[in-house]
């Protein structure tokens, strides 16, 4: 037909899949800051159907695929896209992270050193350097006080420890119940929605290990919300001057506000930032200009 010449010429459509884990840095424990983050990249190192290092990788890339993943200080989200003809063979491979992810200790030093790459990066960048400020003004009971990228260092242990540890972490937060969702193709919705369903149903629903994070003095349920765990500064009333890496001027002003997640639909502080960065006249940044600042 017409429409499947277009769409060849055009290339094959793509599908794609989003998976979302209430698994984040500010759940390492404290004696492996990181961990989450090491976590992150061990899934990619096999699973008991699929054992070979990276064959997630390199199968979708075959197919013309991209895939990645990325650790946040709430959430870490990993996500693909391939062609719509291996949607589901990709999707196959992709549920095993989260179901019998191997986390064998051969694969460790090499991720180790992969976190270290990405920690070297950040070492040049302002904007992460001014993060890692702030975390350490934050207090110190508080997880904000990590150390989030990981390293060599954060991470050197007893590879037998760090294994049993990266366990640990996957068993606690890795279940269904702290997880969402997004797939993205051109098939019947009820289609689509049955497949995913009966393929993601080898994920537990509840955790697997029972445990508690303490924070605050106070036992969280090992999930992801970070509602209970109180404001990270107790001092706000701190100035601070930083030598930038980069030839540039800013000025920075940090406040703290309370958890913002049930409030997602109405988004309050989007209508400040829009307010405050708004650039007509009479809005902040005239008066900026007009004495030379910005």
């Amino acid at each position: 037909s017409e429409e499947e010449e277009e769409e060849e010429e055009a290339g094959e459509r793509k599908a794609s899949c989003s998976l979302t884990v209430g698994c984040s840095s500010l759940f390492d424990p404290p004696t492996h800051p990181g961990l989450s983050h090491l976590l992150e990249h061990m899934l990619f190192m096999g699973t008991v159907p699929y054992p070979s290092e990276n064959h997630y990788d390199r199968t979708l890339s075959k197919w013309g695929g991209y895939d990645n993943a990325y650790t946040e200080m709430e959430h870490t989200v990993y996500y693909f896209d391939v062609s719509q003809s291996h949607f589901f063979q990709g999707l196959d491979i992709f549920r095993h992270f989260f179901s019998t992810p191997l986390l064998g200790r051969g694969s460790l030093g090499r991720e180790i050193k992969a976190v270290q790459s990405e920690f070297d990066i950040s070492l040049t960048s302002d904007s992460s350097r001014l993060q890692q400020l702030l975390c350490h003004e934050s207090d110190e009971s508080h997880p904000f006080h990590s150390f989030s990228w990981g390293s060599e260092a954060s991470l050197n242990s007893d590879p037998e420890l760090l294994n049993a540890e990266l366990r640990k972490l996957f068993d606690q937060y890795y279940y269904a119940k702290n997880m969402r969702m997004t797939v993205i193709g051109g098939f019947d919705l009820q289609v689509l929605q049955t497949r995913v369903e009966n393929m993601f149903n080898i994920i537990p629903s509840d955790p697997r290990a029972k445990s508690t994070h303490t924070l605050d003095n106070s036992t969280v349920p090992a999930k992801s919300s970070v509602n209970n765990l109180g404001y990270p500064f107790s001092n706000i009333s701190t100035l601070n001057y930083v030598i930038p890496l980069k030839e540039r001027h800013t000025f920075n002003l940090t406040y703290q506000l309370p958890s913002q997640t049930g409030k997602y639909k109405c988004k309050p502080t989007d209508y400040i930032s829009h307010l405050l960065g708004h650039e007509a006249k009479g809005s902040v940044l005239t008066f900026l200009k007009e004495r030379n600042l910005a």
